[in-house]
């Protein structure tokens, strides 16, 4: 596998990106430091008597349960926050320790900041915020591929991945005509891990 990935779509068509191997360890304190809610609970008597706690794991179940449609709903939420979270975490880290290229020139700073985006300062999360927010959708896919591959991470969990990141960077582009007004995710001045 070459340790350059050059960037196929426009606006970076050309941008050579150094792909360097992250190590596993962080990519796992990075994707432990989101705690994942706990999924709500019922108790239930047995013909013997005794009280057993069990998740509420469907709508089915929930729908039996006081205030389980509730729970589970509010559940749902808390996950899904989680695990967006955990991967937009997971994709800066990827890019913060395993992407190496030369900003390239331009206004695309001013432009970020008239629209209201905070650009870092610092080199390297700047470097991590430019991959985030100014990469074609397919290069973003192929760079984080690249990256986990370089890394060690087997097929199946890449291509799992990709599919995660497909769906995040659908929702990342699909924020509003104008494209990526949401605040970046990357930290201004703090460590990743």
């Amino acid at each position: 596998m070459s340790d350059i990935y050059v960037c196929e779509h426009d606006p970076n068509k050309g941008l050579k990106i150094k792909v360097k191997r992250v190590d596993p360890l962080t990519i796992q304190k990075v994707t432990q430091s989101v705690k994942m809610p706990e999924r709500p609970t019922y108790k239930a008597k047995t013909i013997t008597g005794a009280i057993e706690e069990h998740p509420i794991m469907d709508m089915e179940t929930a729908e039996q349960v006081d205030n389980g449609i509730n729970l589970l709903t509010h559940y749902n939420e808390r996950l899904q926050s989680a695990q967006s979270e955990q991967n937009s975490k997971v994709t800066n880290a990827l890019f913060f320790y395993g992407a190496d290229f030369e900003l390239p020139g331009g206004d695309w700073e001013e432009e970020d900041e008239f629209f209201g985006l905070i650009v870092p300062q610092k080199l390297k999360f700047k470097k991590a915020y430019y991959l985030s927010n100014h990469l074609a959708a397919e290069d973003l896919v192929n760079l984080i591929s690249k990256i986990m591959e370089k890394t060690g991470v087997g097929e199946d969990i890449i291509r799992q991945a990709e599919e995660t990141f497909r769906s995040a960077i659908q929702d990342r582009d699909g924020e509003s005509e104008l494209g990526r007004t949401k605040e970046s995710t990357i930290p201004r001045e703090n460590s990743l891990a």
